[in-house]
């Protein structure tokens, strides 16, 4: 028979009950345009970064975030309050991918425990995260020829409620929906294509050398100073590359052995910049014969990089010991000629 529903027929009383908010069944991850490195960060301008000095993005990686359902549609409803990604539960993580290298990469942004990330509004189950991070590939035993920085991009979720964080290796929601990569379970996102091979910093093993010098106790001294790196056949050469190095006359120590009537000599450069890998420390005279043991103490301005294992102690500053008005060098030393200064009185 046919009813029909009248503002007469009588009402149904039920219970309400509640059935939740829909979620994603996964979530899928692309990469906008191609992200890169850059040598150094701020005004380094050279086309190398040192092993050990901080260098970031030319184009920073920005990663689409879209929920989907089992059939991979865009699940609209995943925004607002029904977004559960907290990128303030996320980190990055970093893989070397280049070969042969001694060295090991890491991450300012992950040493502190922040995310980098920047999260755009979700809108429509869709959202974009640009990472902002320092990276660095630090030193170890041994030293390393020129080699071009590879690296792959991970996400890791802190998956805990407490004060003690539990890293997984994976992109995930508060609801542990995550990206699977056409897998069943949750995978790393380090397949993405566009984030597993990041190039563009060129990398050297580097040091900054003292060169032996002698001087007149009356003229002084140039001691000359060269930013140096392992060439491809193991070898410390000049880096002629190095136009960005600063260094200041405040880095420079003096301690000083100078015999009665002489003073400690003062240090100023003769460029702050080394020009192609060198400049030079500049010792006024002492006054009298002796000797100073001069540091360049790299340490005090962040260029711990160019520290070098001078004597199987560990990374350490520069140090040189100039005489003054003793010899004029190895050769004459072997001559056993002191230093000569000639004087022609024309009349």
């Amino acid at each position: 028979c046919a009813c029909t529903l009248t503002n007469s027929s009588p009402s149904l009383a039920a219970t309400p009950i509640t059935v939740g908010r829909f979620t994603p069944d996964h979530l899928s991850v692309s990469v906008v345009g191609t992200p890169s490195l850059r040598n150094g960060t701020g005004p380094w301008s050279s086309a190398f970064t040192y092993i050990g000095q901080a260098f970031t993005f030319a184009t920073q990686p920005t990663l689409t975030i879209t929920a989907q359902n089992a059939a991979g549609a865009t699940t609209q409803n995943y925004e607002g309050n029904f977004w559960k990604i907290d990128q303030t539960k996320l980190r990055p993580q970093y893989a070397n991918k280049a070969l042969n290298v001694n060295a090991t990469l890491t991450s300012l942004a992950a040493e502190l425990g922040e995310s980098g990330l920047q999260l755009t509004t979700p809108t429509r189950g869709v959202a974009h995260f640009t990472l902002s991070d320092t990276l660095s590939y630090q030193r170890t035993a041994g030293l390393q020829p020129p080699f071009e920085a590879d690296v792959a991009l991970n996400l890791q979720t802190n998956t805990s409620t407490t004060a003690t964080p539990n890293w997984f290796n994976q992109l995930s929601d508060a609801d542990g929906v995550c990206y699977i990569g056409g897998q069943t379970t949750c995978q790393p996102i380090t397949g993405v294509s566009g984030i597993n091979h990041i190039q563009g910093a060129a990398l050297r093993y580097g040091r900054l050398s003292i060169g032996a010098t002698t001087g007149s106790a009356t003229e002084g001294a140039t001691v000359p100073v060269m930013a140096q790196y392992v060439n491809r056949q193991g070898r410390f050469v000049q880096n002629g590359d190095d136009n960005s190095t600063t260094l200041s006359p405040s880095m420079i120590t003096l301690v000083a052995h100078i015999n009665a009537g002489g003073s400690t000599p003062t240090a100023t450069l003769s460029s702050n910049t080394v020009n192609h890998g060198a400049s030079n420390v500049l010792l006024s005279a002492p006054g009298a014969a002796g000797y100073v043991i001069l540091t360049v103490d790299l340490a005090s301005a962040g260029i711990n990089h160019l520290q070098a294992d001078w004597g199987s102690s560990g990374f350490t500053n520069p140090t040189m010991r100039i005489s003054f008005g003793v010899y004029a060098g190895r050769s004459a030393v072997k001559k056993g000629r002191i230093f000569i200064r000639e004087d022609f009185n024309q009349e």
